[in-house]
């Protein structure tokens, strides 16, 4: 190969590297178009969400205050001191004798009642007791006091506890017995049921298993009563007589002695519909009784044997 012929072949070599050396841009189909686009994002909702169904809103609780108060006590107003020339009233109360108040020993063998205005002037016995007197119990009408003179008779030899029931007139100052002779019955917790008309508790004397039985009695004497109740349950006695507000009905509360358990029951002043209200555990005596004023409840108070404490039940 001639000389000419070579420089003309690298020549084309050089203008052909350089043509392959110089950038270039590749042609390129462009992205295709989805067929199916994403869906565009619905827009989130607002803050203020509307119910569909109507609710019933929650009751606003009370904000409690940092402060305490107790509930005061209610208020207490005391007696006051009688005027000169105001009206005086009367209190009755029984104490010991007369010829008891000079005794060493703590105590009385037996009670009196005594009469005393309200200014602490005047006081006066008004009736000698045999034993203990309990249950003072004034008429509707204010003129008489019924109660009850407990003590303890001899029948042979042994001892029994009795007394019987009086109504003092309190415009003459006599007593007068209204329940059968100490010696056949003990009577006590008389109860009126009108201004002639009472209730009470009493026991047969000398059966040792006798039941305590309520009676009605008058206030003209001790020939005239009526047992209301007929309990037959052992050795019993009635704690307490409560008559009701419209005077139909009475409550009276009976302990066992066997059983040391007490049972409240309901009957109709003529003795009719007995009915057991409530029966407390063993160890238990319920000391009162009472009515409210509309008639339509009844308090209980029970006391455990041996226990100082107590508590009241409303029925």
């Amino acid at each position: 190969m001639s000389k000419n012929h070579l420089l003309i072949i690298v020549a084309l070599a050089i203008v052909f590297g350089l043509t392959a050396c110089e950038p270039h841009s590749v042609a390129t189909s462009p992205l295709l178009t989805p067929v199916s686009p994403l869906p565009t994002a619905a827009p989130l909702p607002s803050s203020t969400w509307t119910p569909t169904a109507t609710c019933t809103p929650r009751p606003t609780l009370p904000v409690p205050t940092s402060t305490f108060i107790p509930t005061p006590w209610p208020a207490f107003t005391q007696c006051p001191t009688p005027a000169p020339g105001g009206p005086i009233g009367r209190i009755i109360f029984s104490g010991c004798g007369e010829h008891e108040m000079l005794r060493s020993e703590p105590g009385c063998t037996h009670t009196s009642l005594y009469l005393i205005n309200s200014d602490g002037n005047g006081m006066r016995q008004i009736y000698e007791g045999i034993g203990t007197i309990s249950d003072l119990q004034l008429s509707p009408d204010g003129t008489k006091l019924a109660f009850s003179d407990s003590y303890y008779i001899d029948i042979g030899e042994q001892r029994y506890s009795s007394g019987r029931g009086y109504v003092l007139d309190l415009a003459t100052g006599q007593a007068r017995p209204v329940t059968p002779d100490s010696t056949s019955q003990h009577a006590w917790a008389l109860r009126w049921v009108s201004n002639e008309l009472l209730v009470y508790a009493g026991r047969t004397i000398e059966a040792a298993d006798s039941s305590s039985n309520v009676y009605l009695t008058d206030v003209h004497g001790e020939e005239w009563h009526r047992q209301l109740t007929d309990r037959q349950v052992g050795r019993t006695s009635i704690l307490d007589i409560a008559v009701s507000p419209d005077r139909t009905q009475l409550v009276f509360a009976e302990f066992v002695l066997d059983s040391e358990t007490t049972t409240v029951y309901r009957v109709n002043i003529d003795g009719t519909g007995l009915r057991e209200l409530i029966t407390y555990p063993a160890g238990t005596r319920v000391v009162n009784v009472a009515w409210s004023p509309a008639g339509d409840q009844l308090v209980f108070y029970p006391v455990p044997m041996g226990f100082a404490g107590s508590i009241l039940n409303l029925v």
